[in-house]
């Protein structure tokens, strides 16, 4: 432990040795420890310093991140797509050999043929093929987990209600039931992994092709059916799939199993094939059909 010198801490307040907070980079920081001078400035101790940096890191936490991706759409009528199905790219290491993915990103550019971002439904097939091999090459430390909805075996129950407008009983779009279903059977995956039991925090990352309408519905799907499965403290975010490069994976992943279950195309499935953990299609009992 290195404690011979201090270092200035000029927002910090002056007062006996305790618990005190340092604002820093736009969050609050809890410090466990100020060390006492004559001078007017509170210092604290460089061993500090060096044990707070260390905190600081999602690294040295057993944080589970979680990246969710949907494919297919919610139009649960005979011109829609026959699945939708939710996507969950799962590690605790979402930084370990990405570089390979930046590498390949600036390699197109550098060879005319520059992208904003991967996307898999609009990449090129010779890039998607070069995702899809990086994928493949990541270390162990990662898993897949999706649930399927065969949309014209869904309840209308799990997408519509009905309420009292002006005298007459009108129906209209309610998904948070649905939502919940899903999010409920694909978390119970998820913390059915042993693996995935140690974690003392979570994070869910989802992609913001979840528009605006549909992120309080699944913000408190999720935020229900966290609390059924795991007593971690939990974050929930709503990133452009652009700004995030395990997004982008969790899209390429989605796309695979939905070109699977959609038109039996096998050919990037079985690139990732034996990374994915449960694909689990959810009304797979179901006789009834709605439409």
């Amino acid at each position: 432990m290195v404690s011979c010198f201090v270092l200035p801490a000029p927002g910090l307040r002056r007062g006996r040795i305790g618990e005190v907070s340092l604002r820093w980079a736009n969050g609050l920081i809890s410090l466990k420890r100020c060390v006492r001078t004559g001078s007017s400035t509170p210092y604290l101790s460089a061993s500090f310093i060096l044990t707070l940096g260390e905190e600081m890191s999602y690294k040295d936490r057993d944080t589970l991140f979680v990246f969710l991706d949907e494919s297919g759409n919610l139009d649960f009528s005979a011109t829609g797509t026959r699945y939708w199905s939710l996507t969950a790219f799962c590690t605790f290491h979402p930084s370990n050999g990405r570089h390979s993915f930046l590498d390949l990103f600036y390699t197109l550019a550098d060879d005319n043929r520059g992208q904003e971002y991967f996307h898999a439904a609009e990449d090129r097939q010779e890039v998607r093929d070069e995702v899809f091999r990086l994928i493949g090459e990541l270390a162990d430390e990662y898993e897949i987990h999706c649930v399927i909805a065969e949309k014209r075996k869904t309840n209308p129950a799990l997408y519509q209600k009905r309420k009292l407008k002006k005298g007459r009983t009108v129906t209209e779009r309610d998904e948070a039931p649905f939502y919940s279903v899903v999010c409920g059977a694909l978390l119970k995956y998820i913390f059915g992994c042993p693996r995935f039991q140690r974690a003392t925090r979570i994070v869910i990352v989802l992609s913001s092709l979840f528009n605006r309408e549909k992120h309080d519905a699944i913000r408190g799907a999720l935020t229900v059916q966290l609390s059924h499965h795991t007593k971690a403290p939990f974050s929930i975010y709503f990133h452009q799939n652009k700004s995030d490069l395990n997004c982008q994976i969790a899209d390429y992943c989605g796309w695979a199993i939905a070109r699977r279950w959609e038109l039996n195309d096998m050919r990037s499935y079985n690139l990732i094939g034996r990374k994915i953990r449960n694909e689990f299609d959810i009304f797979w009992r179901g006789r009834m059909v709605y439409f």
